[in-house]
């Protein structure tokens, strides 16, 4: 963890650590940046992000650094509040000039100087909402004066209201001047508390300051904060020129003025203006860099005409000279009321923003209750000064170099998206400030891609391929991550364009191939053993035979699992083949920063019935070693919501039931931790409970073994006593085994007393004659019990087990020392030991093991010493019609086979289940009910579980 991490950013360090862009960078000259690799190697970076439009004119520009030297040696007074700034007043009046040329307007502006851009978005909205308040304020007053003339009139005064006035003052025919004058003092304050808003273009980016933040579009930004009041209304730019009937539908208010004529008194409705200001951007930058356009301004203006409120138009990333000028809004007409400037113009190497509010619409005072501290400083205005010099310096003519240099770029990419139209959906832009967009729909099987585009982190991912591939610094837009964003500095020149499509190209043959060991290779470079595959390679034909039914089945089921280890990446996508454990390991946690997997393809299933069932995987890219270490460091926050965040997805996708594979059942306390309102969960556990014992049933036959005592470790849990209790109608004897922890026998007792319960039940219904119920139901007492239920004791369980007394030849059996199960022929295990702890020499000869435990009792590599001994992991089940799992997600699976926890989901989803079904504790009869329900939709065993699948 470094100190970033650790002190600052750590879930946007964690990001760039995921992206290949945990650079530490040391220095930085015209368009390069330049770090240090591990081995101390200076390594230099085209940077075609400009520290997001800040950089224009290069980074250390040297006329910026002398104007910046000169401020430091001529000592200029960095604090000298309260006294007349002449650096800002200077910059201000040159800032005047450029912008009524450019703009074409008369009016001059005063200016208010901050430290940032967003800082400059809030103090334009605060002055935009002063100048409506006081707007309202004046006819607030009027209104008072109108009512006071009321109370001082002399003589009787008699109301002349239109009918729809009294119904909506609730007055009667012959209301008086008081009731009237109550009622309109009523409504007006009602209308005075209506909240007024601002009309804001969808992707939109304003700033992340606590009002800036909620006129910005982006939900993740905008979302924790919406309840804090200000209210935006986003509109499309395609919906301007329809917007206004829209608003004043939504926000309509006004005042109602009393208006004395002779002894008549009628009421003037005055309308009150809600709309605060119009917030634009000439080019969206963080919203995927959208341009308006000549058409869009005039609908701006008119809707601000109509509206009666003023347009700020926010140039902090596309204004000064970003775009070719000043302001970008100069170019389409947008002629605003209000200008933002920041980013660029304090040459790269200072910080400052500011509001140029036209003269006609200052409200006087405002410069008296705004200030900045560091706003109006001496040394940024005089190198935002030298800025203007340099940006306007008729011999350089960068205004112009900059359309240039800009409409090269422009045409070179729209020749690469030319060449790969399903992947490049669009470039746009003006200037240096350029926007590629990535489809999002493009076509991509590999789960690793196609996960990447479905977290929406696909242009950070090819920001970090051209960095790490090509030492090119790129960046998304926050907003539209499928953008990647251009904002070079005047210095790029052809040669880096080149390298630049050639990088951009080599992401687009990568992803046409689908070869995602090439895209994401760079993140593993720090491996001790690596694959040697160098080159790219085309995995497009393994895909082709992916298929998917296009017709929608009666009922969508999802199930949630995870990998079981990192070698398994191989088979979840093809171009992982060859990758060094070691290797994949750090593959996957470097990409922890989502653990979101991209749904698969649907299993169609077919019941006997006919019924059709979509089967869908829900995965998270998290192995069961990193969820075995949450739980042993009960870290388990993180993958619980992430578990949740699919069971909610799935839900919205529309399935109506959700199961939990593997560790996610684990994580989730068998699905209780799981916050998901409108889907049945289940963990699966019932028929995984139901297939093992006829997996188990089906081995004592095939092996012919003979079954005295059955052992099922880890009793005293849930899963555990359940296994015993649909033992018990299979042997002579249980031996209940617990571990030697505080509080073990005790819930031993428990589950004992559930089994001998379960077994009374049988033996009152004569269900099921065999095995320890056989015994009981011959016993000469219990037989008395039956007859006589008078005299039955009401506690049958306790009774049972004193009757069948607590020795070595009872039916059921409390040990709390693992020894007492060597002797058994069939150990069921069934704990969460965090090891192997079955000793394989002291099993019976021949035993048969069924090993369920998260993780097993007993490890492959001991039961390789002992041929003799058959070990089962659980039962595998059967589709009705031999449909099977995608094969990137078979793992030990045949061709028409699922596993048990999958199984229920459908079943459930068949029989149109809407509780949830294995949450929490889990009963026998659940296990029974869920296999009468398998074997009616057509499921069967189809084998024993050999393997261990967590």
């Amino acid at each position: 963890m470094n100190r970033y991490s650790q002190y600052c950013k750590p879930s946007l360090n964690h990001g760039i650590y995921a992206m290949g862009l945990d650079k530490v960078f040391h220095r930085a000259e015209k368009g390069t940046m330049f770090y240090l690799d591990e081995k101390g190697n200076e390594c230099a970076v085209i940077d075609f992000l400009g520290g997001y439009g800040a950089a224009l004119i290069g980074h250390n520009n040297p006329k910026m650094i002398q104007a910046a030297t000169a401020n430091f040696q001529q000592q200029i007074a960095f604090h000298n509040q309260f006294s007349v700034r002449d650096a800002a007043s200077e910059l201000a009046e040159r800032l005047n000039a450029i912008l009524k040329t450019e703009n074409q307007l008369h009016d001059d502006f005063y200016f208010s100087f901050t430290s940032t851009g967003a800082e400059s978005i809030e103090v334009a909205i605060k002055h935009a909402e002063m100048a409506r308040r006081n707007e309202t304020q004046y006819f607030v007053e009027e209104m008072q004066f109108a009512i006071s003339q009321l109370h001082r009139a002399t003589k009787v005064v008699e109301p002349v209201l239109s009918d729809e006035q009294r119904q909506l003052l609730g007055l009667s025919i012959d209301a008086n001047v008081g009731e009237l004058i109550a009622a309109v003092r009523s409504y007006n304050e009602q209308q005075l508390r209506l909240q007024p808003y601002f009309v804001v273009l969808k992707n939109a980016f304003h700033g992340k300051l606590m009002t800036s933040i909620q006129l910005t579009h982006g939900e993740m930004y905008r979302a924790p904060f919406a309840h804090l009041g200000v209210q935006a209304e986003f509109i499309a730019v395609n919906e301007l020129s329809t917007a206004l009937s829209a608003l004043n539908e939504k926000h309509s208010a006004t005042l109602l003025m009393p208006k004395l004529k002779g002894s008549t008194v009628k009421l003037i409705a005055q309308p009150l203006r809600l709309a605060t200001a119009i917030l634009v951007e000439p080019v969206q930058g963080e919203g995927g860099i959208h341009c308006l356009t000549v058409e869009h301004s005039k609908y701006l203006k008119t809707l601000s005409q109509a509206l009666e409120c003023p347009i700020i138009s926010d140039e902090i990333q596309s204004g000064s000279g970003r775009c070719g000028a000043l302001t970008a809004g100069s170019e389409i007409g947008l002629k605003a009321d209000y200008f933002v400037l920041s980013k660029a113009l304090a040459g790269g190497i200072a910080k400052l923003g500011l509001v140029a509010i036209s003269k006609n619409k200052y409200q006087a005072g405002f410069d008296i209750i705004q200030s900045s501290t560091f706003g109006e400083d001496d040394h940024s205005a005089r190198i935002a000064l030298a800025f203007l010099d340099e940006l306007y310096d008729p011999q350089q003519n960068l205004l112009e170099r900059i359309k240039n240099q800009g409409e090269l770029i422009k045409a070179r990419l729209n020749e690469l998206q030319e060449r790969y139209p399903k992947l490049i959906k669009e470039v746009r832009g003006k200037g240096l400030l350029i926007g590629i967009e990535f489809n999002a729909d493009m076509a991509l099987d590999s789960i690793w891609l196609k996960s990447i585009l479905y977290q929406g982190f696909l242009g950070y991912m090819i920001t970090g391929y051209l960095f790490n591939n090509y030492h090119i610094r790129v960046a998304p837009s926050s907003s539209a991550p499928n953008v990647v964003r251009l904002e070079p500095t005047i210095h790029v020149t052809e040669l880096e364009i080149d390298q630049l499509i050639t990088g951009l190209e080599d992401v687009c043959k990568v992803l046409q191939y689908q070869d995602s060991y090439h895209f994401l290779k760079h993140l593993t470079e720090g491996a001790k053993t690596r694959s040697a595959r160098a080159e790219l390679a085309d995995y497009r034909a393994f895909y082709s035979g992916l298929q998917q039914s296009d017709s929608e089945a009666d009922v969508k089921v999802a199930f949630v699992n995870h990998l079981i280890s990192v070698d398994w990446i191989w088979q979840v996508d093809p171009a992982m083949e060859g990758v060094p454990e070691v290797e994949a390991k750090l593959l996957i946690e470097r990409l922890g920063f989502d653990w979101r997997v991209a749904p698969l393809p649907p299993m169609r299933i077919t019941s006997t019935a006919g019924k059709t069932v979509d089967f869908i995987l829900y995965p998270l890219s998290v192995t069961s070693e990193q969820i075995s270490v949450m739980l042993q460091n009960n870290e388990l926050d993180a993958i619980r919501r992430a578990v949740s965040e699919r069971a909610q997805t799935a839900q919205r996708d529309g399935c109506s039931v959700a199961g939990f594979g593997m560790f996610t059942s684990v994580v989730s306390n068998n699905c209780k931790s799981i916050r998901a309102t409108d889907i049945a969960l289940t963990s699966g556990n019932a028929l995984t409970v139901g297939m093992t014992k006829l997996a188990v049933l089906e081995q004592i036959k095939a092996r012919n073994v003979q079954v005295d005592k059955v052992a099922v470790i880890g009793s005293a849990g849930n899963i555990g006593s359940v296994y015993a209790t649909v033992m018990a109608e299979h042997c002579q004897q249980l031996v209940l085994v617990g571990s030697a922890r505080m509080g073990s026998k005790k819930r031993l007792l428990k589950a004992a007393y559930k089994i001998y319960s379960d077994i009374w039940d049988s033996v009152k219904t004569q269900s099921s004659l065999t095995g320890l119920i056989k015994k009981v139901a011959d016993h000469p007492q219990c037989q008395h019990w039956l007859t006589d239920e008078a005299q039955c004791p009401s506690d049958i369980a306790s009774a049972l087990f004193e009757l069948f007394s607590q020795d070595m030849n009872g039916l059921v059996v409390i040990a709390e020392d693992l020894r007492e199960a060597y002797d058994c022929s069939v150990i069921v295990c069934a704990t969460n030991a965090s090891e192997a702890i079955l000793d394989v020499n002291r099993l019976m000869s021949n035993a048969l093991i069924c090993d369920v435990s998260i993780p097993h009792n007993l490890s492959d590599k001991d039961l390789a010493l002992r041929p003799d001994v058959s070990c089962i992991r659980g039962g595998i089940v059967g589709t009705p019609n031999g449909e099977s799992l995608d094969a990137r997600a078979r793992a030990y699976l045949d061709p028409g086979q699922i596993y048990a926890c999958m199984a229920e989901s459908v079943i459930l989803g068949l029989e149109s289940v809407e509780q949830h079904y294995s949450y929490g504790d889990l009963s026998k009869s659940q296990v029974d009910e869920i296999l009468v329900m398998a074997q009616k939709q057509g499921f069967f065993l189809a084998g024993s579980k050999d393997k261990g699948s967590m």
